[in-house]
């Protein structure tokens, strides 16, 4: 199996429909609902990109600034019905990646995977 995903959502068909799309995909899928201190937290150093539901996962621009910086090989992703998420803009416009549109695209989610892989690859985290 190849790099670990951790997939962050609360909402079970989502997560089951993802992970069977991530492991056909060669990607070790690491579930988790929690995304700060509280609950079960997965291993952030041992994997490479985080995927990140922000309609169900409680976010704040402090905690995606402070994984950013703790653990410079991860890339986060994330996900959301909204187009916008005004509270989130220093860590949308600083440490995400890409932000994806729901319904998930997953040709479009195939294609950032394929750069995430290609950059860190490179040496390079955005």
């Amino acid at each position: 199996m190849g790099k670990g995903i951790i997939l962050l959502t609360r909402i079970r068909k989502e997560a089951e429909q993802l992970s069977e799309f991530l492991v056909n995909q060669s990607y070790r899928v690491i579930l988790s609902e929690h995304l700060g201190d509280q609950g079960q937290k997965p291993d952030w150093k041992k994997n490479t990109i985080a995927l990140i539901d922000l309609d169900s996962v409680e976010v704040e621009n402090y905690t995606i600034r402070r994984l950013a910086t703790k653990y410079p090989q991860l890339h986060l992703l994330c996900m959301s019905h909204k187009r916008l998420h005004p509270d989130l803009k220093e860590a949308i416009s600083n440490y995400f990646y890409a932000c994806l549109a729901k319904p998930l695209d997953f040709d479009e989610l195939r294609y950032w995977l394929k750069c995430v892989e290609d950059n860190a690859a490179a040496g390079d985290r955005r």
